[in-house]
């Protein structure tokens, strides 16, 4: 008695799995539309504003490429650490950390993020300041969330953080740039104008260029010089 029973829910969960588009399986229209619904119906944001928002996004065929050609998939972990751990990486990490100490701290208290990660990690994708981007963020996680598959689901949830960080903040989206491989939208990671600013924007950007493994690793090696350079300043 108990296989019909069986059977039956079997069936159940085959026609609730059907009836889920698959991710890919939508043309990208179709796939903005449905996701322009979602945004509209969890939280409450404006179905026309996110046409037009979006509509002013592109698609950007070298933000792909660049993914492709990163050098995380490229280097060898040797020139990788070298190329982020050396003395002017960490001389100019010990002068930001020491001018913005008062932001550190308090980026460091609200997201339980330790200081030194947050200002290695500052340092290996601005370079303090000097490397701030010229990618529009729109237009790489529009690129990313509804034309790159590989990255399709990570750029629909950074998608959404962002908008849901143009409505919070009153930023002006489309205007916000960055680093080609930092186009992260949460809250904590994307800074309004400019990836100078030292505040969590970049705490988890190894993460955004799935990278967190070796970023987190350099950072931990500069730890400890960065550290003592900054005692030794104070």
């Amino acid at each position: 008695m108990r296989i019909p029973q069986v059977t039956h829910w079997l069936a159940i969960l085959l026609a609730t799995v059907l009836s889920v588009p698959a991710l890919g399986s939508e043309s990208p229209q179709q796939e903005v539309e449905r996701f322009v619904e979602q945004m509209v119906s969890r939280h409450g944001l404006e179905r026309d504003q996110l046409h037009s928002l979006l509509a002013r996004g592109k698609v950007r065929q070298e933000i792909i490429d660049s993914f492709e050609k990163s050098a995380e998939r490229t280097w060898a972990w040797k020139k990788y650490r070298k190329n982020f751990l050396n003395e002017s990486r960490i001389t100019k990490g010990v002068k930001f950390w020491n001018k913005h100490l008062s932001l550190f701290e308090a980026a460091s208290k609200q997201f339980h993020i330790p200081q030194h990660i947050l200002v290695a990690i500052v340092g290996v994708e601005t370079h303090y300041g000097n490397r701030t981007g010229k990618t529009p963020v729109l237009d790489s996680l529009i690129t990313q969330a509804f034309h790159y598959p590989e990255r399709a689901r990570f750029g629909r949830k950074e998608l959404e953080a962002f908008l849901l960080l143009g409505r919070d903040e009153g930023i002006d989206l489309a205007a916000v740039k960055a680093p080609t491989l930092v186009p992260s939208a949460n809250p904590s990671l994307s800074p309004p104008a400019t990836a100078a600013t030292p505040s969590t924007s970049m705490a988890m950007a190894g993460a955004t260029c799935g990278t967190v493994m070796p970023t987190l690793s350099v950072a931990s090696q500069t730890t400890s010089r960065i550290t003592a350079g900054t005692e030794e300043r104070r």
